[in-house]
């Protein structure tokens, strides 16, 4: 039994390890295509845009050709994901693993409102049920860590991967489980630890708030679950849309006239593509009124591009929507009662982790992920260990009375659709 015990922990290890390998290098692939692809919309040279539109166009093609090919590869993957471990399916690996990286590649070169935590989710899933498969043994419980574990990669918080592993998943926890994920997520995060350097989440430079703002909760957990609503209502009724009439030309051919617009909309509002990073470090430069319209502009455009199959991940385009309600609020409250916009970052921060929470009914993890984020770029330990309780609650209540409402969350949401 020991023996046995020893050698799945090795396993665990060496999945870890090959998780680390490839999500670095998926992270790292991704963060020099954003630099290439906005370096030449920057530019506006002839042969820096003659360049960026011959590669939209091509990425465009083989987006169109591997959902044809692969139709499981549609979107960020997840609900392909969550879907077949709810219906203990085989996870197809050998289409999905590189049709993903390349396609989201592409629609990160081209400017979509995507992230890359998605795919680092489904990427290793799908590595997950590789191994499994050269092994000749399924091992669900592999398969749910080694997607968690993708999911700290990307974001280079390794307890947060275990957390969303064990709560996006709904495994049940034992010691067991617990040892094979800490053995996993340390092997994975010991190789990105030296690989890759490139955090996800660009608010790093922010005042903490102190004990007599934590009346802040209430406008956020409004503010939140109102944006969260409609856009969850909007990507699964654009997703309703397109399947319903799925035979028709436009529908059938939509990936070309969305790289179209993409690619148009980038070159014309670069700052305000991509996955949202920079315009999340710039949100102070933007007025209220620019904000406001910006807010709505990027719901309606991350949602409409959600539902199209193109491949990239939406916790990132959430994040976005969160910092800019944060922003809104802060910018609101200055507006009208002199509050400092020095906290502009930090509300930013919790507001954005809020949404997350309530859009995927991940309150710990996304508490996880604000804490680990909280102690790496801020020294406030005092000021931090007393926000904590509150953002705990922040982010659990609206989780809480909507899983009392028995409401799934948006992946489970868009896999019966």
């Amino acid at each position: 039994m020991l023996k046995n015990g020893l050698k799945i922990i090795l396993l665990d290890c060496l999945t870890g390890l090959l998780i680390g390998l490839l999500i670095s290098a998926y992270q790292l692939a991704i963060f020099y295509t954003y630099k290439f692809s906005y370096n030449l919309i920057s530019n506006k040279t002839n042969i820096s845009l003659s360049t960026y539109f011959s590669g939209v166009l091509l990425f465009a093609i083989i987006q169109y050709l591997s959902l044809v090919f692969c139709k499981n590869i549609d979107g960020s993957g997840i609900p392909y994901i969550e879907k077949s471990f709810k219906e203990n399916k085989k996870i197809d690996y050998k289409k999905g693993l590189l049709l993903t990286l390349v396609n989201s590649i592409g629609t990160t070169f081209s400017g979509f409102t995507f992230g890359s935590e998605g795919p680092s989710v489904s990427l290793s899933a799908r590595l997950g049920t590789f191994i499994n498969s050269i092994l000749k043994k399924r091992d669900n419980d592999r398969e749910k860590l080694a997607s968690g574990i993708g999911f700290g990669c990307a974001f280079l918080s390794p307890i947060s991967g275990l957390v969303y592993s064990l709560e996006e998943f709904e495994q049940k926890v034992n010691l067991k489980l617990l040892v094979r994920g800490l053995f996993m997520t340390f092997s994975a995060y010991l190789v990105c630890y030296f690989l890759n350097k490139n955090y996800l989440i660009s608010i790093s430079d922010f005042k903490m708030l102190s004990f007599e703002h934590l009346y802040l909760i209430f406008p956020i957990i409004i503010f939140s679950v109102l944006i969260g609503l409609l856009f969850e209502y909007l990507l699964l009724f654009f997703r309703y849309i397109f399947k319903k009439f799925s035979k028709n030309i436009f529908v059938k051919y939509r990936t070309f006239f969305f790289f179209l617009i993409v690619s148009l909309m980038t070159y014309f509002y670069f700052d305000l593509m991509y996955s949202g990073n920079n315009l999340i470090k710039n949100l102070q430069n933007y007025s209220l009124s620019s904000l406001i319209l910006i807010l709505f502009l990027r719901l309606i455009l991350t949602s409409f591009l959600g539902s199209t199959g193109a491949s990239g991940g939406l916790v990132l385009p959430i994040f976005t929507l969160g910092g800019i309600i944060g922003a809104i609020i802060t910018k609101l409250l200055n507006l009208y009662f002199g509050f400092p916009l020095t906290y502009l970052p930090i509300i930013s921060l919790i507001s954005l982790f809020s949404l997350f929470s309530y859009i995927t009914k991940s309150p710990l993890t996304a508490f996880t992920l604000f804490t680990f984020t909280l102690f790496k770029f801020s020294n406030q330990y005092l000021n931090i260990i007393t926000l904590l309780p509150f953002a705990l609650i922040l982010f659990y209540l609206p989780s809480y009375f909507l899983n009392e409402l028995k409401l799934n969350n948006l992946y489970q949401k868009m896999a019966t659709i």
